[in-house]
């Protein structure tokens, strides 16, 4: 018999096999029992008497019914009912505990994708900012600089030297990113990323 998954998975005559089985277990069925004749079985579960025969063939090789001349079909033991019950159950756990454990071992690896991917891009940026804060300058905005009331937009300090405010101190806090109406005053310091050259001219704006 296949272990598949669930019941209706099964063919048609091994799910007959198994309530029937069931049945037995559950007493509905007593040892010494004749059971219902091929087409009154045919009749309930909706299927042909060849069907019936095959699911009767099934419980014949399990010893747990005995087809007796001139008797018909009676149940032989109910023991192998409960053990052949048991064990479909068994099956079909292991069955479902396998395929779970199929299931979580593929989102495994797209997790352990993405994570890579993550530190990947992880490390990328981090090497991208130490970058650049190694070649980040502090200027200091000093009384009389032209600087002073002007904000980013009209400076247009970017396209002119190269270089990029990532941050500015103002009283001993840190402002990121500055906007473009962000305004200057006597006493800021800029935190500039740039090269060399961009600096130099950033300085001279200031200075």
């Amino acid at each position: 018999m296949r272990s598949e998954r669930g019941k209706n998975e099964l063919a048609r005559y091994e799910q007959i096999a198994l309530d029937i089985a069931r049945r037995i277990t559950n007493n509905e069925f007593k040892e010494g029992e004749k059971l219902r004749g091929r087409s009154v079985l045919a009749g309930r579960y909706h299927v042909s008497p060849e069907t019936i025969r095959r699911a009767i063939s099934i419980l014949q090789n399990k010893g747990i019914v005995e087809t007796v001349s001139g008797i018909g079909t009676i149940v032989k033991r109910r023991g192998a009912a409960k053990k052949f019950v048991e064990t479909f159950e068994y099956k079909n756990n292991l069955f479902d505990m396998l395929n779970d454990l199929a299931k979580l071992q593929e989102e495994r690896k797209i997790i352990d994708r993405r994570i890579d991917q993550l530190m990947e891009e992880l490390g990328n940026y981090i090497s991208d900012m130490v970058n650049s804060l190694q070649e980040a300058e502090e200027i200091t905005i000093k009384k009389g600089s032209p600087l002073i009331g002007e904000n980013l937009a009209s400076l247009d300090l970017r396209t002119k030297t190269g270089a990029t405010v990532a941050a500015v101190w103002r009283d001993g806090e840190q402002i990121m990113s500055p906007d473009a109406q962000f305004t200057f005053k006597e006493g800021d310091i800029l935190l500039v990323v740039g090269n060399k050259e961009a600096k130099r001219l950033v300085k001279e704006m200031v200075n």
